[in-house]
């Protein structure tokens, strides 16, 4: 009778044990998936900071924005060096896109239609990029001279339709708005 009070206290034991082990893997597995969401947002946090220290250029520098933006050639060889300076960094900011898209596959093409918007307007990134695109990886060039890995739809616009750019009529018909 003994031995199968004992035998039936270990059974208990051991399905509270087997219950106890099954839970902490339950939280294991909560906690990893979180761990996983905050590295992708974090992830992702970081490549974004990448393009507000462009917007960040942009408005300190705002006679850089042309370059960029309406297709237009630096005439002065300091201006010329500075939009060429930032040609670099838009290239390496494509490049650091195809990296988070190696890390993160459901980022693929995010960035496509931004980099070549700015790459069909930027005499001085084209001209960059023929000096150097050789020198980065083949996905670089696809996100900058298309075609993008993931087009959007983008409404049809007269020229470069900054907001508050007065050129442009203020009431967008429906099917361009976004």
């Amino acid at each position: 009778m003994l031995t199968l009070s004992l035998a039936l206290i270990g059974a208990v034991v051991a399905a509270i044990a087997t219950g106890a082990a099954l839970w902490q893997g339950f939280l294991l597995r909560k906690q990893l998936e979180e761990d996983a969401r905050v590295r992708r947002a974090s992830f992702h946090q970081g490549v974004a900071n990448l393009f507000i220290q462009l917007d960040r250029i942009f408005i300190n520098k705002p006679e850089l924005r042309p370059f960029f933006y309406d297709n237009q050639a630096p005439s002065d060889p300091d201006t010329k060096q500075q939009a060429l300076a930032l040609s670099e960094y838009i290239a390496d900011l494509a490049e650091c896109c195809v990296s988070a898209e190696q890390a993160q596959p459901e980022l693929i093409g995010d960035w496509d239609d931004y980099l070549n918007y700015l790459y069909r307007n930027s005499h001085v990134l084209r001209e960059y990029w023929a000096s150097f695109g050789h020198l980065y990886p083949q996905r670089v060039s696809q996100a900058l001279i298309g075609p993008s890995a993931r087009p959007k739809h983008w409404p049809d616009a007269q020229g470069r339709g900054t907001i508050g750019d007065d050129r442009h009529n203020d009431e967008a018909s429906p099917d361009t708005k976004h």
